[in-house]
């Protein structure tokens, strides 16, 4: 009922959806031939296992100590949260809340908007918390947390190659890490 739908409307649900039933069909939630689209581009059976997770957690620490911290926190906060590319891209400082700071080890939370708006908080894990204070202490109050090697702003070409490099330095096969991508990474913490 009402006004129809524009093109562009209609062209985000289907991406939606087309994602949607990808992620269900790699893994194993439906079967093959019940409407799985699979964008060009991608393979049907890759889900991020349990075990490439962790490598991906060292090879954040990896990029870490190779200097490379915006890039670990990047991996870090998006294989932890399952936060899109654009809001990484928003985050500042302001957004990081330590709790209980009396303690050795407070509780670090991020506060992020989600894709709809809703604002959405999520503990950092504790290994990430030296990044964090290093980043934090190099940026001026409102400026982005995480900036490319350039000041620009995150961009999910960005975030791949970082994934990707993460997932190598991590142990990850080449044939694997080299499919590491923020949707996919984002689609398997959503169901984890």
């Amino acid at each position: 009922p009402g006004r129809a739908l524009s093109g562009a409307t209609v062209a985000r649900k289907h991406r939606a959806l087309s994602s949607f039933y990808w992620f269900a069909w790699s893994i194993g939630a439906i079967r093959q031939g019940d409407g799985v689209c699979t964008p060009a581009d991608e393979p049907r059976s890759f889900a991020i296992t349990r075990e490439e997770r962790r490598m991906l957690r060292h090879g954040a620490s990896r990029l870490a100590a190779d200097g490379r911290v915006a890039e670990a926190v990047a991996v870090a906060l998006i294989e932890a949260t399952g936060a899109s590319v654009a809001t990484l891209a928003s985050l500042t400082s302001e957004d990081l809340h330590a709790v209980g700071h009396g303690s050795n080890n407070p509780l670090v939370l991020v506060t992020m908007r989600d894709d709809r708006g809703d604002v959405v908080t999520f503990p950092v894990p504790t290994w990430v918390h030296p990044w964090l204070r290093a980043l934090s202490s190099t940026r001026a109050a409102g400026d982005l947390l995480i900036k490319q090697g350039d000041g620009q702003p995150v961009s999910i070409d960005w975030l791949t190659a970082a994934l990707q490099d993460a997932g190598s330095a991590g142990g990850v096969p080449a044939s694997r890490a080299k499919l590491l991508h923020p949707r996919r990474l984002r689609a398997g913490t959503a169901a984890a």
